[in-house]
């Protein structure tokens, strides 16, 4: 549950310091410089192994922390949302509770215990200002000699767990102190199908000198809509206004507030339980809820103990009178829900139109026969479709595509268990629709059989494949034909055996009809089945801990999969880890490609055998808008990595979902969720397009594999120029020779004496013993995955001031 056990409204100590000295100073703490101390140094805070062998299952865990006194000025998640619902920390004055590396909790500390941090929902590092740090460890002022890991898992699973919290220390004193003040509600009791329900908190501060916020996080579970947090001293301060269903981070307050001994604190929760058909209580489960807002503040370093919490509602007068847009929803942001680890999109229904067919402007470089041009939106009559989720060919040319209608994909689509929320709801449209080559309607089907389209694929008996996210399925269905013929998976059950599945994202088929399929947003793997659908085999893991080393198998998001049959491997788009990874049938892994160029993630791609065969990918926008980057498609040498032509339409793509590539004519088709269709065609003449930089495939060998990765700078472009600098300095070479030949002959020093004194070809060079060093030094063109553009970074003071 994720509140303090042992719930009391605690004051905070403060010495000597006064409040108007301390407001003076905090115009210090602004500053431009995020670098850390010259003396910063980590923790890894991880889960040791655990095995949450339970749905909604507390585990914790204890680290002691370091004999001096230390002070943490960030926080970084090694977690994943997919495995930890929620992680806190928890400082405690005499050690844990328990003993064991790991136990089941509460309980956690013997003695008083505080809040520290908390995470949910892949929020992303939190850096404090400067001059202010959580004081823990040695024998002085603080009073954080241990820190418990605490995680609630909301599903079980067999694997070993390692999830935690990376905290970046430093020795040197800090000016402030930070702290965490918690407001909750201990009681909930939201009545069922109901729009708008509030759960307020209503307090006074009661510590001796002010605390300041500068940051503040919002919690509940499904239900929560909004949750807003004032100050009241004769007016209300707004201190900050979360969507609890986007990444709970600590998100900056936007103006500097000062709360002093006497002012009121309100919060405010606000629920909506439509399509809900019981009452929720609160409780630590999934299906329960909470309504938690933190606040998190420094304050003068004389100060002992830095956590507070105060709940229920003992101003009611206060609670009546909160500003009216107190529980007005935020605007949408889909960005932030993705992040958060739901799905996005439009809603609307959209009718596709013919449109006139643009040039792309001439650039650098020169074209070859691989080379796409825009051609035009697609199709070519009106048709109504919505979010297009997957896209495909057969052998003859025709494309087939997989939309969502008028059904969306947002944070209220799933609950935390990954339960599809609209089981009684299909899709009204016909959700898969097959055009000619020329983009007329041949068929159309599938209404009300579908829930949450998602991936789609076609085998070499015309055979339709797709996957369903809110069914977590699998189904086929025979050429000409309405109904499936094999279906996999329990309908709306998400789990982890070999029998289900959690979320699948696509499938391909190998020519004997056995095919995988990426079983993608949960259990980050991909599975083998034989033609009539017996599992063979599964292989790759979740990327739980996000590594920026990227690992091989380790997959954030298995998105999208293609087969390059002739060549022996499947590949996959590791969506979130932004590359392709490629295996053999079997599973081993083989290389990946990552370019700078396809940004933070990767979202689909198909392979082509032409040309020795080719790769089409596209990637997908940044969730992260201070770190943009080109939304648009590359083609790429499958064996040697190299990016060969990056492409776009004319204003750009905005969030593609899936590609095709047409086997007769090697068109590609490109699906958007913005409910387009867009059409590129292979140049077959010379036009000046882009060239863009050559990549280096990266090479990561498997236990079972001696396959190597290929140098592509070497092997593509400096083996040509090596041969043509031999070949025109040959010729110079052998002139140069005969010249001297020529010249000693005559001056008597070559043929004329028939002493010691034999020419040597070796006198005139140097000779070299053994090999130069070859350079192990890593690709510049490598994403660095330590730029920070996640961070939540903070200063202080705000914006601007409030009170005085």
């Amino acid at each position: 549950m994720e509140f303090s056990f042992g719930l009391v409204v605690l004051s905070l100590f403060i010495s000597v310091t006064s409040s108007a000295s301390l407001v003076s100073d905090v115009k210090s703490l602004a500053h431009t410089d995020n670098g850390m101390p010259s003396d910063v140094e980590t923790i890894e805070l991880r889960m040791k192994k655990a095995i949450p062998n339970v749905d909604d299952a507390y585990l914790c865990a204890s680290y002691e922390m370091p004999d001096d006194e230390v002070y943490i000025i960030k926080y970084e998640a090694i977690a994943n949302a997919s495995t930890a619902h929620h992680i806190l920390l928890y400082g405690c004055s005499d050690g844990p509770a328990v003993s064991t590396p790991t136990w089941d909790c509460p309980p956690l500390c013997k003695g008083n215990e505080q809040i520290m941090f908390a995470w949910a929902k892949n929020a992303p590092p939190t850096v404090l200002p400067k001059d202010v740090g959580f004081r823990v460890g040695g024998k002085g002022e603080s009073s954080v000699k241990n820190i418990v890991l605490q995680i609630h898992y909301a599903h079980s699973s067999t694997a070993p767990d390692e999830s935690g919290i990376r905290i970046y220390l430093t020795r040197q004193k800090q000016k402030y102190v930070a702290g965490i003040f918690l407001m909750m509600s201990y009681r909930l009791d939201i009545p069922p199908n109901t729009p708008v329900f509030h759960a307020d908190i209503s307090c006074k501060y009661f510590g001796e000198t002010s605390m300041h916020p500068f940051a503040y996080r919002t919690h509940a579970h499904d239900l929560g809509r909004v949750i807003t947090g004032y100050q009241y001293n004769t007016t209300y301060h707004l201190i900050g206004k979360g969507n609890p269903q986007w990444p709970q981070a600590f998100y900056p307050t936007n103006q500097e507030i000062e709360i002093k001994p006497g002012d009121s604190l309100i919060a405010r929760c606000t629920f909506n339980s439509t399509g809900r058909d019981r009452r929720t209580y609160a409780g630590a489960t999934g299906k329960d809820e909470m309504c938690n807002f933190y606040m998190m503040f420094y304050t003068d370093s004389s100060v002992t103990r830095t956590f507070s919490e105060c709940g229920g509602s003992h101003y009611p007068n206060l609670v009546q009178s909160l500003p009216a847009d107190s529980d007005k929803p935020l605007p949408p942001n889909p960005l932030l829900d993705e992040k958060a680890g739901h799905h996005h999109h439009h809603p609307h229904t959209t009718v596709v139109k013919p449109v006139e067919t643009p040039t792309l402007p001439p650039q650098t470089g020169q074209s070859k026969e691989t080379d796409l041009i825009f051609e035009s939106q697609w199709p070519n009559e009106n048709v109504e479709i919505g979010q297009v989720s997957g896209v495909a060919t057969d052998d003859d040319g025709l494309v087939y595509v997989f939309h969502r209608g008028s059904r969306q994909w947002d944070q209220y689509s799933f609950d935390i268990y990954n339960q599809f929320q609209q089981k009684n709801d299909p899709i009204k449209e016909e959700a898969i629709i097959v055009f000619s080559k020329d983009g007329k309607v041949l068929r159309s089907f599938g209404s009300k059989q579908f829930f949450m389209p998602h991936g789609l694929a076609v085998d070499k008996q015309k055979n339709i494949w797709v996957t369903d996210v809110g069914l977590h399925q699998v189904l086929r269905f025979p050429p000409g034909k309405d109904a499936p013929d094999l279906v996999l998976g329990e309908k709306f059950v998400p789990k982890t055996d070999e029998k289900h599945f959690c979320k699948p994202t696509d499938i391909a088929v190998l020519s004997n009809g056995d095919f995988y399929v990426s079983d993608g947003y949960c259990n980050g793997r991909i599975m083998k089945f034989s033609a009539n659908g017996t599992f063979i085999k599964q292989f790759g893991h979740l990327d739980v801990l996000q590594s920026t080393e990227n690992s091989p198998g380790a997959f954030d998001i298995p998105h999208s999969l293609t087969l390059a049959e002739n060549e022996g491997l499947v590949c996959v788009a590791d969506r979130e880890n932004g590359r392709i990874q490629c295996f053999d049938l079997e599973g081993n892994f083989r290389h990946q490609i990552k370019h700078k160029e396809f940004g933070d993630r990767l979202f689909a791609l198909e392979y082509s055998p032409i040309h020795d065969g080719i790769l089409f990918a596209i990637n997908g926008p940044a969730i992260d808008t201070s770190h943009t980057y080109p939304v648009q498609g590359f083609t790429l040498n499958l064996q040697t990595g190299d990016l060969l032509q990056i492409w776009n339409r004319p204003k750009g793509l905005s969030n593609p979902h899936d590609i095709a590539v047409n086997p007769s004519d090697h068109s590609v088709y490109v699906g958007e969720l913005d409910d387009n269709i867009w059409k590129f065609a292979m140049q077959h003449k010379d036009t000046i397009i882009s060239s863009p930089e050559k990549k280096e495939l990266i090479p990561v060998l498997s236990s079972d594999s001696d396959v190597k990765g290929v140098d592509t700078e070497k092997s593509s472009s400096v083996t040509p120029s090596i041969v043509l600098g031999v070949l025109l300095v040959v010729p110079v070479v052998l002139v140069v020779m005969i010249t001297i030949l020529v010249r000693m002959y005559h001056s008597g020093k070559c043929g004329k004496n028939k002493g010691n004194k034999v020419f040597n070809l070796q006198s005139f060079f140097n000779s070299h013993k053994g090999f130069d060093r070859l350079s192990t030094e890593e690709s510049d063109h490598e994403l660095d995955p330590f730029d920070g553009s996640d961070e939540e970074e903070y200063t202080a003071p705000a914006k601007q001031k409030q009170r005085t």
